[in-house]
């Protein structure tokens, strides 16, 4: 049951609330996610960032900067947003949320089952994030690892990324529904080779992961025939049981997913 809610207008007066208020406390972004019944965390303080900005996406000659608190649906919108992410974006298919959600707030979610967080770490995606005492870049692939309470302020994309293909896919119920699977792999296509592939999943881990394994096998050299692809990617991952999927078809049809996007791009 949430006791108190805070309203800071500064990134400052963010970050002192949250340390004075320590474990109990959770930033509020869009809410699509923390008001949800199923969130896992019952937070008794909430911190809106509503009030301190971060709405911008702003190019420069390196990269391209986005705001923590743009909302997805604004990312659709607008022209600076690479075709691959929106791509991401658009499926989550209920406007009225993409109208709420922030990418910052999606990003903090954190959910193995997140529509874009697999291609945001295929595309080498970093985030900016605050503390008291330091601003600082870390790269997503490892934000995901690891429990976080920094507060992000920027998704920055490497313009670099830009000349690579990026592609993703996922499988769920029903449009409307929740993904239970995603993919997405990004690579520099060398004649019929693919070099420095990033090969990303959710839905199969406690969160998003990267297939290392699945890349090393795959850099620079000719693409195994579909069905090798298929068990080379379901054998790297552990999903279990439950309630949106056995192991066994998660692991069958997460390797579908991923030969589906290297030979019909």
């Amino acid at each position: 049951m949430v006791l108190e809610f805070y309203k800071p207008t500064s990134i400052t007066e963010a970050i002192a609330l949250k340390n004075k208020l320590g474990s109990e406390a959770l930033y509020l972004a869009g809410g699509t996610e923390v008001n949800n019944l199923f969130f896992p965390v019952k937070p008794k303080y909430l911190i809106s960032l509503e009030g301190i900005g971060l709405k911008a996406i702003e190019e420069t000659d390196e990269a391209i900067h986005f705001g923590a608190n743009v909302l997805l649906q604004d990312l659709l919108e607008n022209n600076l947003t690479p075709d691959f992410l929106k791509v991401a974006i658009k499926r989550l298919v209920n406007k009225n949320i993409r109208n709420m959600a922030t990418l910052g707030g999606h990003v903090a979610s954190n959910k193995s089952c997140s529509d874009i967080i697999p291609t945001l770490i295929a595309c080498k995606a970093a985030l900016e994030v605050v503390t008291e005492n330091e601003t600082k870049s870390i790269l997503l692939k490892d934000y995901v690892t690891h429990e976080k309470t920094d507060l992000i302020t920027k998704i920055i994309i490497s313009k670099k990324v830009l000349n690579r293909t990026v592609v993703s896919n996922n499988y769920c119920r029903s449009a409307n529904d929740v993904s239970i699977l995603n993919v997405a792999i990004s690579y520099v296509k060398e004649g019929a080779n693919i070099r420095e592939p990033i090969v990303v999943v959710g839905g199969v881990a406690k969160h998003v992961i990267c297939l290392t394994a699945v890349e090393e096998a795959l850099d620079g050299k000719e693409m195994p025939v579909r069905e090798d692809l298929e068990k080379l990617v379901s054998d790297n991952v552990s999903p279990i049981t439950d309630i949106r999927g056995t192991a066994a078809f998660k692991k069958y049809e997460v390797g579908v997913l991923a030969a589906s996007l290297l030979f019909n791009n």
